[in-house]
């Protein structure tokens, strides 16, 4: 398991865009966009990305080896979300939770 850190340090005006829209019976593909970073301070390899609402993802001490990663997306009650969200009311949002397959890559020498 790799140490996973997520934090949002901005907050961005949201609208329907940042949102997909799925209906039931329907499946949809998105990518996760990330790197590979060094840092040369501590001396550690981190697997980075953003999220498109100002959110960052982090797995951190990545070595050398093979790696299997899954993302989940989870969300609460439609009222939950609401009121996370407002001004913004999106009717008919899913709350739920549903995890990418795994995919499986190799960091080599």
């Amino acid at each position: 398991m790799l140490k996973r850190i997520y934090h949002a340090n901005a907050t961005v005006g949201l609208d329907e865009s940042h949102f997909f829209r799925v209906l039931p019976g329907e499946s949809l593909t998105s990518f996760v966009d990330g790197e590979l970073r060094w840092y040369l301070h501590n001396n550690e390899l981190v697997m980075q990305g953003q999220d498109n609402i100002g959110g960052y993802w982090y797995f951190h001490n990545l070595s050398l080896g093979n790696y299997r990663i899954s993302f989940t997306y989870r969300n609460s009650t439609q009222s939950e979300l609401n009121k996370l969200f407002l001004p913004i009311v999106i009717e008919n949002l899913w709350a739920g939770k549903v995890t990418t397959p795994l995919v499986e890559f190799w960091l080599v020498n």
